[in-house]
């Protein structure tokens, strides 16, 4: 679970760079709340637990330079159109570096859709 996370991070970053800040901003996203609240939080705690892991490490190298991981969370409660517009807001964001989530197959169908447009 911890090397397909880190994995998708780093391959994350190099789809939308972004590291003119101090940080690399990563989006969890998924039902934190609600009927599918239960692995959404198992989700969002094992991508928090590898992240703060590589930050006490360090962080990423980027070149010559260390940085540090910044999370933002971001609850769709399980719901499609939550999530449509959590993908949209998050797309819409020139410093994200990646997304990590959903869990429910609708809410993630929905999001992606603004990242593909």
């Amino acid at each position: 679970m911890k090397k397909t996370l880190i994995a998708t991070l780093l391959l994350g970053m190099f789809a939308v760079p972004s590291f003119a800040a101090d940080a690399i901003k990563i989006a969890i996203t998924g039902p934190f709340s609600g009927g599918s609240a239960p692995m959404g939080i198992s989700m969002r705690d094992g991508a928090k637990l590898a992240i703060s892991e590589i930050n006490a490490a360090g962080g990423i190298s980027v070149g010559s330079k260390k940085m540090k991981i910044e999370i933002i969370e971001r609850d769709d409660e399980g719901k499609n159109e939550r999530g449509a517009l959590i993908g949209q807001e998050l797309a819409s964001m020139g410093d994200l570096s990646g997304v990590i989530g959903t869990v429910n197959t609708g809410g993630r169908a929905r999001g992606r859709q603004a990242f593909a447009g």
